[in-house]
């Protein structure tokens, strides 16, 4: 869908999905862009129009949407709530599904800048042990660690991975390079040798050394205990060409 946008005393047309997020302030609406910049709609496009024919929006609230792409990570609790998005965030609806979202920010995690752990070595334990981390894993010589609100950490060089096992009891091993949180597994499969792990949105090849069982197990407990909830693919919804390549423009522009 191409839009015809104002910005300063210019103008041009942008397809909507270069977006990221579009917030309604009153009769307007306001597009950004990764880069942050913000462009005025015309007056007669409404955030409802743009949910129905761009792909790949997911409706924050009445008056925001944002790119699946975009959404960084979800926060808060209940009715507080937050979706993240271009280092801004954005009160959830009670009316979205907060696990939707939850979902994109975990296929996102690998655009996600990886971040120095600054915060000692004494908190780093800490939050081993109360369980923020989903994922600890060796990447090249770095240790990364991915915590359950989607931010990506390097860990100090003194951390192991046969520390955190020590740590917490919540951590499972799946190979030499793997450690997962028991409650973010979420499938095994395979055959012997070509066994595999799937948690917190990526897949781990499980190591020959490892039973299978325990991790069955825990996933069967995850699944039994995860909330329900429907997705839509707009991309299969068959939006017709045309209505994609739809000019709004301005009246009186």
């Amino acid at each position: 869908m191409l839009l015809k946008c104002y910005r300063n005393l210019e103008h041009c047309l942008m397809e909507a999905s270069m977006f990221a997020v579009f917030k309604a302030d009153n009769k307007y609406v306001t597009g950004l862009t990764p880069s942050g910049h913000a462009w005025l709609l015309p007056e007669r496009v409404r955030l409802k129009d743009l949910n129905r024919w761009v792909p790949g929006l997911m409706r924050v609230s009445r008056s925001v949407l944002v790119s699946r792409q975009h959404v960084e990570r979800v926060t808060g609790a209940r009715d507080l709530r937050c979706v993240h998005a271009l280092g801004q965030q954005y009160k959830l609806s009670r009316d979205e599904q907060p696990e939707a979202f939850q979902l994109a920010a975990i296929e996102n995690i690998d655009n996600r800048p990886i971040i120095r752990w600054n915060e000692g070595f004494e908190s780093l334990t800490t939050s081993i042990r109360q369980g923020r981390f989903a994922v600890i894993r060796f990447e090249g010589k770095q240790l990364i660690g991915v915590t359950t609100d989607c931010e990506v950490w390097r860990l100090p060089a003194r951390i192991r991975l046969s520390s955190v096992l020590e740590l917490s009891r919540g951590f499972m091993q799946i190979n030499r390079s793997v450690v997962v949180a028991r409650s973010q597994i979420e499938e095994v499969g395979g055959h012997r040798d070509d066994r595999f792990v799937r948690a917190f949105g990526k897949t781990y090849s499980l190591s020959r050394q490892v039973d299978p069982e325990a991790f069955r197990t825990a996933a069967r407990e995850n699944n039994e205990d995860a909330p329900r909830f429907q997705t839509c693919d707009w991309r299969a919804a068959g939006r017709s060409a045309a209505a994609r390549v739809q000019i709004f423009s301005s009246p009186h522009a």
